[in-house]
């Protein structure tokens, strides 16, 4: 929250000299909140469904009935609830994956009381029907999909807690799975994810460990094959769940990593040898459990959505060029999962949280105005033209386009100049997607 209590601030004092003209708003993000949603029991995880020309579907975990419960976007802000479907055994996690390679996202469970791999198809008519089973030698915690031979088409790889270690099944490029030997030396496995941290275009295990409080680093070498640990991250208390993306823009895959007990998240990039550094642990709420990675407001960036099992809400995180701006959102009950269809078809993410205690989840529309990079005036990137702008527009006047006043070179020149400084006057006061 510190960036956006600053510009309150900066306003503030800059109104008392240029009068009531400034304008500067709290929230990186605006989001509309819709009527709640009722569920026939709590719920978990929720991944989205991509079928190509066609509304996403939700398809929400409900763990107390071995069911899930899928839920189609009307596009008009709404969701249609569709009738449930048996699993036959508690779902622990959900992620989609295009398993078949048609466009279309497959709905991969994984359920600890069968120690199982399910993977349910979307059919025509919207409805989930299963068309694959993989049985686990022991008990899945958490999975991921990917390429990990090389091969084209997407793997999955599981975490299995009994055996300290964790499994891959590879895709044979017709969507059918075969499970390999599980690879141990994993203490305690909670979370999964699959990104090249080396850059060497190849993907690579990352693992969270709750009981050492550790990420553990793996690398493939293309074929499939994974080496023991090549790096041991030290994190802060208890890692669980983990993405790996892009954050930084640089083309190579950094890490976010939820911290349970510490109430954060933390970030590692990777430096131009792959080796990857922790960039600190801000604090989102209590006990984060889950981090989605999307570009919430078109501008190219990926952001963050950060669910919350000890507080009533979500955090979002908006990848502004200067660090990590903090946006809370409340909830009537804490949250489990947030998901991330577009449920008004105007092209934009929006949210569905889900919660593990009620029967109900929570909708809100994303009315971000910005629909594009940064805009004229724009001086930081933070999709607001105001104070912090005329400042650094000040400050910067009259100085070649190197960091840290390279952002005030709107007009791509090469010099802070007259012109930059007219397209702060001439914006001032709007928002990006507004003027």
């Amino acid at each position: 929250m510190e960036r956006p209590k600053a510009r309150i601030l900066v306003c503030l004092v800059l109104a008392a000299c240029l009068g009531s003209a400034i304008v500067c708003a709290q929230d990186p993000f605006t989001l509309v909140h819709q009527p709640n949603i009722n569920t026939l029991a709590p719920g978990g995880d929720a991944p989205v469904l991509v079928a190509p020309g066609r509304p996403d579907l939700v398809a929400v975990m409900h763990p107390s009935l071995s069911a899930v419960g899928p839920m189609l976007a009307t596009g008009s802000g709404g969701v249609s609830v569709l009738p449930s479907l048996a699993l036959g055994a508690m779902p622990t996690a959900a992620i989609a994956a295009d398993v078949d390679g048609d466009g279309q996202s497959e709905l991969v469970v994984i359920t600890a009381a069968g120690k199982r791999i399910m993977i349910l198809e979307r059919t025509e008519a919207d409805t989930l029907l299963f068309i694959q089973q993989i049985q686990l030698p022991g008990v899945p915690t958490a999975i991921a999909a990917g390429d990990l031979d090389g091969d084209g088409s997407i793997d999955l790889a599981v975490t299995l807690i009994d055996l300290a270690g964790f499994a891959i099944a590879f895709n044979d490029g017709t969507g059918t799975l075969a499970l390999e030997p599980t690879i141990t030396g994993v203490i305690t496995p909670a979370g999964i994810a699959i990104g090249d941290f080396d850059r060497d275009e190849v993907n690579d295990l990352a693992i969270s460990s709750e009981l050492t409080d550790r990420v553990s680093i793996w690398l493939g070498d293309g074929a499939g094959v994974f080496t023991s640990e090549s790096q041991s991250l030290a994190t802060g208390r208890r890692p669980r769940h983990l993405m790996a993306t892009d954050l930084s823009r640089d083309a190579r895959d950094d890490l976010v990593v939820t911290l349970n007990s510490a109430g954060s998240i933390e970030r590692f990039d990777a430096d131009e040898n792959g080796a990857l550094i922790s960039q600190g642990r801000p604090f989102v709420g209590q006990q984060p459990t889950r981090v989605r990675v999307v570009d919430l407001d078109q501008d190219t960036r990926p952001d963050l959505v950060v669910s919350l099992a000890g507080e009533e809400g979500y955090t979002l995180l908006r990848n502004a060029e200067d660090g990590l701006v903090v946006q809370e959102v409340t909830t009537p009950e804490r949250t489990f999962d947030v998901s991330l269809p577009d449920l008004d078809a105007d092209g934009l993410p929006d949210f569905i949280a889900t919660t593990s205690t009620a029967l109900q989840a929570y909708p809100a529309l994303n009315r971000t105005p910005s629909l594009g990079p940064r805009c004229p005036g724009d001086t930081n990137g933070d999709l607001f033209v105001d104070a912090e702008d005329f400042l650094m527009m000040l400050v910067a006047f009259g100085s070649p386009a190197e960091p840290p006043n390279d952002g005030a070179d709107l007009d791509g020149d090469g010099f802070v100049g007259v012109s930059d400084f007219f397209s702060v006057l001439v914006a001032f006061g709007s928002v990006c997607g507004d003027n």
